[in-house]
């Protein structure tokens, strides 16, 4: 998609990558619509050409004042996020592979532990369906 058109005649137009990646995003802003470069995306993967194979590596996105927001993935899954503070979001997914653990679906989120350390766990029926999620404090209780 080269843009989108939005609304009151804003626009958001993306430029790519000869691998088909956005690099920059922009958007109409104000009531003259100047266009904004308010996205850059860098890319540091296993990723050289236009097959559809699993992507390892990282993605850094840079919001239009360039604080970072770092997602690094395996096998095409986001693994960790690391926000403009340090701060990390932690995801970890079931595997491919038919498994006898309760509630599992291939390729499905498992857990998520985020930048408070609340873990959440996910529970599928077989038709890959969420039935239970749970959520937990993985640090100790504070004094308040």
């Amino acid at each position: 998609m080269l843009q989108e058109i939005k609304p009151n005649g804003r626009i958001v137009p993306n430029t790519y990558d000869p691998l088909r990646r956005v690099t920059t995003q922009a958007s109409s802003v104000g009531t003259n619509l100047v266009l904004v470069t308010n996205a850059f995306f860098f890319y540091t993967n296993n990723v050289t050409s236009l097959t559809n194979q699993f992507a390892t590596g990282s993605t850094r996105v840079e919001d239009v004042f360039h604080n970072p927001t770092t997602y690094y993935y395996a096998n095409n899954l986001i693994t960790n996020t690391v926000d403009s503070l340090g701060y990390s979001t932690i995801q970890s997914w079931f595997p491919d592979a038919a498994t006898n653990l309760a509630g599992y679906y291939p390729r499905s989120l498992q857990r998520t532990v985020d930048k408070r350390s609340l873990t959440n766990d996910f529970y599928y029926s077989a038709s890959g369906n969420v039935t239970q999620a749970v959520v937990a404090e993985t640090s100790p209780a504070r004094a308040f």
